[in-house]
Parts: structure tokens; C-alpha cells; sequence
């Protein structure tokens, strides 16, 4: 009888993953930075925020908190947007409600307006958490494919260190501008996000 045939073992060897392969990656884990970065950030601007707009404990909490609440919401619309335009296009809606929301909250006057900058954040790191894991699982080689997918994991604790690291570049600012800024800083990465998609 003969034995079973052992399969090859997976390979190390990164030269096998396409240039292509590994752009395509890199783009998609960009979108994750988003979400990290917002968790980053969030950490800072919470007294700030509490003391240049008086808001209270419990509006600073929600502020905080609705973040999950609101990308359980993008996270199960993810699927049906991602049919209709794809995993690309998907990265776009994403990235622009991403770019809108955080300048909404950036230029907020009311803790309103403040609250439906949030919901656009948070509805773009529901589609980014859905579909960037699943655009590179598809793209991978199979040898390959859990090594890149956790470049999106990766890149969430890059954008959580940027997050953190805005406190330290606006410390001594006045409360309002600096959270201000530190809030609008969070557009970048999902322009950069939109040029990706739509030059490479």
C-alpha cells in the first residue's frame, strides 16, 4: 500500500509573489491604515475635544464609542456595495466617505455635526475592515496568501502609531486647533487611497 502523498510545503520564497501582486496588496492595506489611525487619534483628541467644545463625559464617550456601532453598519452594506462596484470601487466609496467625514468633524461647530462626521468614518472602516482582507485573500497565490492578508493587520498598527504619534506633533497647540488638525491629518491616507485605486 502505498503512502499518502505529503503536500509541498509552502514556500518562503517572496521573489514568487508577482510585483503586481504585491502592489495591489499594499494598496488594499493603505485603506486599513485608516482605521488605525482613527484609533490612534481618537486617544488624543478626547480631553481636547471634551474642553474646546464643553462637551460633556458622556458626549465624548459616545463620540468615542459609536465608532464600532456605526462600522457594523458599513461592514454588512460592504457586501452589496462590493457587487455593485467591486472591490476597487469599494475602496473608493470608502476612501471618499472617509475624506468627508473627517473634514466634517474637523470644521465641526456642534457636537451634531461632530456626531455625523463620525458615522461617515465609521461607515468607511466598516467597508475597509470587510473588503481589504478578502480583495488580498483573493488576489494572493494560495502558497502566499495568509503572509499578505495580515499586511492589512499590519497595516492598522502602523495607522494606530501615526494616530498616537499626531499627539506628540501638536502638543502646546491651543486644545481647539490642535485637535482640529490632528483630526483633518486623517484625509491624507484616504486620498492617497483614491489616487491608488485610480492610477495603479
Amino acid at each position: 500500500m502505498e503512502s499518502p502523498t505529503r503536500p509541498a510545503a509552502p514556500s518562503n520564497d517572496y521573489s514568487s509573489i508577482t510585483r503586481a501582486t504585491k502592489l495591489f496588496a499594499l494598496c488594499a492595506a493603505v485603506n486599513s491604515l485608516n482605521l488605525g489611525y482613527d484609533i490612534g487619534v481618537n486617544t488624543g483628541i478626547a480631553p481636547l475635544l471634551e474642553e474646546s467644545m464643553d462637551l460633556s463625559e458622556t458626549q465624548v464617550e459616545i463620540f468615542i464609542g459609536s465608532i464600532n456601532l456605526f462600522a457594523m453598519v458599513g461592514s454588512l452594506a460592504s457586501g452589496y456595495i462590493s457587487d455593485a462596484y467591486g472591490r476597487r470601487g469599494t475602496f473608493k466609496v470608502a476612501a471618499v466617505g472617509f475624506v468627508v467625514g473627517v473634514l466634517t468633524m474637523a470644521t465641526a461647530q456642534s457636537f451634531a455635526v461632530l456626531m455625523l462626521g463620525r458615522v461617515l468614518v465609521g461607515i468607511g472602516v466598516g467597508f475597509g475592515l470587510a473588503i481589504d482582507p478578502l480583495y488580498i485573500s483573493e488576489l494572493s497565490p494560495p502558497e502566499h496568501r495568509g503572509r499578505l492578508v495580515t499586511w492589512s493587520e499590519f497595516s492598522i498598527n502602523v495607522g494606530i502609531l501615526l494616530g498616537f504619534s499626531s499627539s506628540l506633533a501638536f502638543y502646546g497647540l491651543e486644545p481647539d486647533a490642535a485637535w482640529r488638525l490632528m483630526v483633518g491629518l486623517g484625509a491624507l491616507l484616504p486620498i492617497v487611497m483614491i489616487v491608488l485605486v485610480v492610477c495603479v
